[in-house]
């Protein structure tokens, strides 16, 4: 895919801790990881995710990748929408990074009947020990978020 945005004329940037972008109202904070840890390699490459915060209006969402809070310090404030890190792995940091972005929403992205048993029960118990409405991508299928000046609104495409 690098290859093909290249060959179109994108311009590559390396996005890190403390890095922002801006598309029209779109504004992307970067979270993670740290700019001296690009181009590292690591064992766990979760370790090396980027975490940004989406904010566009007045709505905003942290999208973790597949980096977990007990692993990767962040802090975004409150949000709106949390998207559960790593399919909803056992994440021991999850109930702290909840208690400081008390999101309204989470979203898991998981496939049905997959191996790893994923989301795990303890993901789901602090979600719900936090009162976290949840939704998964295994039980609604496709989850689409949108946002206007007024609010934002939550539809699914079926499971």
């Amino acid at each position: 895919m690098r290859r093909v945005a290249v060959a179109a004329g994108a311009e590559p940037y390396r996005l890190a801790e403390g890095g922002e972008l801006d598309s029209g109202g779109l504004h992307l904070s970067a979270l993670w990881p740290p700019r001296e840890l690009l181009g590292e390699t690591a064992e766990d490459p979760n370790l090396l995710c980027l975490v940004i915060v989406a904010q566009w209006r007045h709505f905003s969402m942290l999208l973790t990748g597949d980096a977990e809070a007990e692993s990767v310090p962040m802090d975004p404030g409150p949000i709106d929408v949390l998207k559960v890190a790593h399919h909803g792995s056992e994440d021991t940091g999850l109930g702290e990074l909840l208690d400081r972005s008390v999101p309204k929403l989470a979203v898991i992205s998981v496939g049905a009947g997959n191996s790893y048993g994923h989301p795990t029960e303890a993901t789901i118990s602090q979600l719900r020990s936090h009162e976290v409405p949840t939704m998964r991508t295994d039980r609604q299928g496709e989850i689409a978020i949108e946002a206007d000046g007024s609010g934002w609104t939550v539809g699914t495409g079926g499971g």
